[in-house]
């Protein structure tokens, strides 16, 4: 597996579909939920993140049940199902977890959740390339 991280806008979408120009790319931020699961690669997985804490926070209201998408048991079953279904995906994911720290519950929850997942990805993962003004520098490489 290979993670592209970087702040917004700083080059990822572009420098990661220039090393990899052939993979079956999904948005995360417009694809269905259960696209990711079969994708070579997955830009945006921070609104990936966004949009499935939503849909679980809307299911759990429904039900009248406490909201778990943000439980550590929840995180790691997402973070093991991406992994089993492709390991030699290509993540690309927006650092949400600098400056302020949201007044929002949900947000604050969100953003943890985003932090956690890239964590646990980066550790799995055979590389990790940081991209800053369109420059990747890698960071992890086994």
């Amino acid at each position: 597996m290979h993670l592209i991280v970087g702040g917004a806008f700083q080059g990822k979408t572009a420098y990661a579909k220039s090393a990899y120009p052939d993979l079956r790319w999904c948005d995360g931020s417009i694809c269905e939920l259960d696209d990711i699961w079969e994708a070579e690669g997955v830009l945006h997985l921070e609104a990936w993140i966004f949009r499935w804490m939503r849909a679980e926070e809307n299911k759990a209201r429904q039900r009248k049940e406490k909201i778990s998408c943000q439980a550590e048991e929840e995180v790691g079953r997402l973070v093991r199902r991406l992994i089993e279904a492709n390991p030699n995906r290509v993540i690309v994911c927006t650092e949400i977890g600098y400056g302020l720290v949201p007044v929002d519950a949900f947000d604050r929850a969100y953003r943890e959740t985003v932090g956690r997942i890239c964590t646990v990805i980066a550790g799995k993962a055979a590389a990790v390339d940081r991209i800053v003004c369109g420059i990747n520098t890698r960071i992890k490489e086994m």
